[in-house]
């Protein structure tokens, strides 16, 4: 049976992140496989290729594989979606610019979660169009502080499981309210707001979400 919405894992790093351990040729069927989701953004720090090798390693229309990138500046990190080259200046303003100069959308990561370079208080001032308001990797507090400038900013809200393993792809995932098939249709969606951010769980093959 075909779902009227759509799961997603929006913030996982392949072998091409130093800190993470899956291979980019495996992502997607895990994803698609074992955490039952709709599609997936690999968001490297810093770098396309693992969004690049997992792009050449599957069938046109296998799996949503949105592209992604997690750049760090000196305010902290940003996500960046829809865009398949890097930005050359490099200040938080301007990638945000040409993100969406390329058809994209930029989302705050973990913004208050002081150990990973959230960007803080800046998530009130910078233009963002979403906010990682479920990172699985964060504090209950954090991820608090995050939904509650999503509420305050009326950005879209995501979650997210910034997976470096994995066993944890799927933790936390962003429900689209209508179907994503394409590119086109995630970056609709994400500026028209129509997300949920909740908790993930796989069990007997059917996910269970607990909804922020």
């Amino acid at each position: 049976m075909v779902r009227e919405v759509s799961i997603m894992d929006l913030h996982v790093h392949t072998v091409y992140s130093r800190d993470s351990v899956i291979p980019p040729q495996l992502v997607a069927s895990y994803a698609r496989v074992v955490a039952s989701l709709d599609g997936i953004a690999i968001t490297d720090h810093n770098t396309l290729e693992g969004w690049r090798r997992a792009a050449r390693s599957m069938k046109e229309g296998e799996f949503l594989l949105i592209p992604g990138v997690e750049l760090e500046f000196p305010e902290g990190e940003l996500l960046l979606y829809g865009i398949e080259e890097l930005p050359k200046r490099f200040s938080a303003a301007d990638a945000i610019d040409y993100a969406r100069e390329a058809g994209g959308v930029v989302a705050a990561p973990h913004p208050f979660d002081s150990r990973r370079k959230g960007i803080a208080e800046l998530v009130y001032s910078l233009s963002l169009d979403a906010i990682e308001v479920i990172n699985a990797r964060s504090s209950k507090k954090a991820n608090s502080m995050a939904a509650a400038a999503a509420r305050s900013l009326g950005a879209a809200r995501l979650g997210s499981s910034d997976a470096h393993t994995p066993i944890e792809i799927g933790r936390a995932v962003t429900v689209f309210r209508r179907r994503v098939d394409s590119l086109d249709d995630f970056v609709r969606y994400i500026l028209s707001r129509d997300t949920v951010a909740a908790w993930g769980g796989v069990l007997f093959g059917a996910r269970r979400i607990r909804v922020r």
